[in-house]
């Protein structure tokens, strides 16, 4: 199986923000079984995920193709990061 995994091209890459590790891992669990060509992120803040999305900008990567993102984290103000991440 880990041959298979090794020659499968990797063709996205999702970003999962939440404040709760374990949240993180079992979306990237459920993602990596179920999609195996995309590559999980996380970041565990709204600020986390500006400076994720703006360092792929920056280095000339190719945008996430789907961000999941909590919407009820504390102290991360989704309702304002989400137009962040959506302009660029």
């Amino acid at each position: 199986m880990s041959e298979l995994k090794a020659t499968q091209k990797k063709n996205g890459q999702i970003l999962i923000v939440d404040d709760t590790a374990f949240n993180i891992e079992i979306m990237q669990l459920m993602i990596e079984v179920n999609f195996p060509n995309l590559v999980c992120e996380s970041a565990t803040s709204g600020l986390g995920s500006i400076e994720k999305v703006h360092k792929r900008i920056q280095h000339g990567k190719e945008p996430y193709k789907l961000i999941l993102m909590d919407i009820n984290m504390p102290v991360s103000y989704t309702h304002l990061t989400l137009p962040t991440n959506r302009e660029v």
